[in-house]
């Protein structure tokens, strides 16, 4: 019989592997990686001829990556759950798996409520 704490764990795990890349682990990665994400990041969803013909053609400023690089980076991205694969062989097509942006739990009136009260205090005496 499983534990409360078990079945938490397994769940926090099966979210944190479904949950996406976000924008601050985005610049974290390695350029070769990078590449590969910012290109889907462009393009929305490439096939596999389209991204390594975007990734071999790339300006000076950018990685160049070999196909064997390519199909490395792919797979580490696919691992992480932060690209998708869709699509059968031939029409194989990638895309990015960016992690759902985390909403505020600020009053939309915090600093109209913030000012009320610094107005409601006394003034200071010099």
């Amino acid at each position: 019989m499983t534990g409360l704490f078990d079945n938490i764990s397994h769940k926090l795990e099966a979210e944190a592997g479904q949950r996406g890349i976000s924008a601050w682990e985005i610049t974290r990665l390695s350029p070769s990686l990078r590449a590969v994400v910012r290109a889907l990041l462009r393009e929305v969803e490439l096939t596999y001829p389209d991204l390594r013909r975007l990734l071999q053609t790339e300006s000076a400023g950018e990685v160049q990556l070999t196909p064997a690089e390519l199909d490395k980076a792919l797979q580490q991205l696919l691992n992480q759950a932060w690209i998708v694969r869709m699509g059968q062989q031939d029409t194989t097509t990638y895309r990015i798996n960016l992690q759902p942006r985390r909403g505020t739990r600020l009053s939309p009136s915090l600093w109209q409520q913030l000012e009320q009260r610094l107005s409601n205090l006394p003034a200071a005496d010099d």
